[in-house]
C-alpha cells in the first residue's frame, strides 16, 4: 500500500486535496520501513555536528523509496554574528540538488527571543549561508522554535524579509505557533509568508492547551481544525511539503503514524 500511495503522491505533486504528500519528522522515531509502508513521502533528519550520519540516514530512506525532506540544524546568534553548525557545509555538499531543505533554528545568549536588535547581526551570516546553499541548489528555511531567538513565525517572516535572498524562507510550525500565541493567526501567517513559505509542520492539538502533550498530538487526536490553514495554502498555491510533528508523542509507533496518515488523507482530501 505504501509504495502505491507514494507513487500517487509523486505523480500529483504537492497539490492539496489530491494526495498532498506528508512526511514525518525524525523526532517521531518512525523507521523508514514503517513510513514507507504507511505512505509517507519521507522523513527529516537532524544534524548534530555529524554530516556522515545525516547522509547515511538519507541512504536508508532512499532504500525504501523515501525522500529526506529536511535537515534540522542549529545556529547561534552572538554579538559577533551567526555561528552555524560546522558540519553544515559538508552536509549541504552531500545533499546538493536533492531538494532537501535546510531547516535552520537560531538560538542566542546575546539576544532575547524575538529581539529585533539581533536582525542586523544575523543578516550577514544568513546571506552567506543562503548563497552557499544556492551553490548546491538548496533552500534554507528558518525554523521558529519556542524560546529561541527566532521563536515565532512572525519573527521568521521578518528576518527572511530583511535578509531578502531568493532561497531563504521559513517554516510554519503549528505547535510552536500555538505555544507562542499565534495559533489563531495561522491563515494570516501563511499568507504573509507567501512564496517564502518552504515548509509547514502539522499535528493534532487541544484547543487552549498549554502543555506540550496537549499541543503535539497525532493528527487523529485533539480538536484543532487545520482546515482553514490548508485551505489558505491551497489558495496561495503552496508548493512546499508538509511534515508531521511528532516530538514527544508516546505510544506505539505504528499506531501513531497510521492514525496520523489516515487523518491526513481525510483532511487533505477535503481541501478545495
Amino acid at each position: 500500500m505504501g509504495g502505491l500511495f507514494l507513487a500517487f503522491c509523486l505523480a500529483v505533486g504537492s497539490e492539496p486535496g489530491k494526495g498532498w504528500p506528508l512526511f514525518a519528522m525524525d523526532t517521531g522515531n518512525g523507521s523508514p520501513e514503517l513510513l514507507a509502508e504507511l505512505g509517507y513521502s519521507g522523513q527529516s533528519g537532524t544534524l548534530n555536528g555529524n554530516a556522515k550520519a545525516v547522509l547515511e540516514h538519507r541512504k536508508r530512506l532512499q532504500a525504501h523509496g523515501l525522500r529526506m525532506e529536511a535537515v534540522y540544524c542549529g545556529a547561534e546568534l552572538t554579538r559577533e554574528g551567526l555561528k552555524v553548525d560546522p558540519a553544515l557545509s559538508a552536509t549541504m555538499a552531500g545533499l546538493a540538488k536533492s531538494g532537501t531543505v535546510i531547516w535552520l533554528y537560531i538560538t542566542s545568549k546575546s539576544f532575547m527571543p524575538s529581539d529585533k536588535e539581533g536582525d542586523r547581526m544575523a543578516v550577514e551570516g544568513l546571506k552567506k549561508l543562503a548563497l552557499e546553499a544556492a551553490g548546491h541548489q538548496l533552500k534554507v528555511a528558518l525554523y521558529p522554535h519556542s524560546d529561541f531567538w527566532v521563536e515565532k513565525a512572525s519573527d521568521a517572516i521578518r528576518v527572511a524579509g530583511v535578509v531578502n535572498e531568493p532561497n531563504l524562507g521559513l517554516t510554519l510550525n503549528v505547535c510552536h505557533a500555538l505555544n507562542k500565541g499565534e495559533g489563531d493567526q495561522l491563515v494570516e501567517l501563511a499568507s504573509k509568508a507567501g512564496d517564502r513559505l518552504y515548509l509547514v509542520t502539522v499535528n493534532g492539538a487541544k484547543k487552549g492547551g498549554k502543555a506540550w502533550n496537549e499541543l503535539i498530538m497525532p493528527l487523529d487526536q485533539g480538536d484543532l481544525d487545520l482546515g482553514p490553514l490548508l485551505g489558505q495554502l491551497r489558495r496561495q498555491g503552496y508548493k512546499g511539503v508538509i511534515g508531521f510533528q511528532a516530538y514527544g508523542i508516546a505510544g506505539d509507533r505504528k499506531q501513531v503514524h497510521q492514525g496520523t496518515m489516515d487523518a491526513w488523507k481525510r483532511m487533505s482530501g477535503k481541501v478545495h
